[in-house]
């Protein structure tokens, strides 16, 4: 069987990373925003 509190928790961290998410990239206004991080990296946190 399963932990139903080790289940909330997991479901609690990944609704917590989906709203970071969502609050990270809702001001990006360019899809080229997404590729300005070094090395091939993504970066959701858009440049000033």
């Amino acid at each position: 069987m399963y932990d139903k509190e080790l289940v909330l928790e997991i479901i609690s961290q990944i609704l917590n990373a989906i709203s970071r998410i969502e609050r990270r990239v809702s001001k990006i206004n360019n899809p080229n925003n997404l590729f300005q991080a070094t090395k091939g990296q993504i970066c959701l946190i858009p440049s000033q």
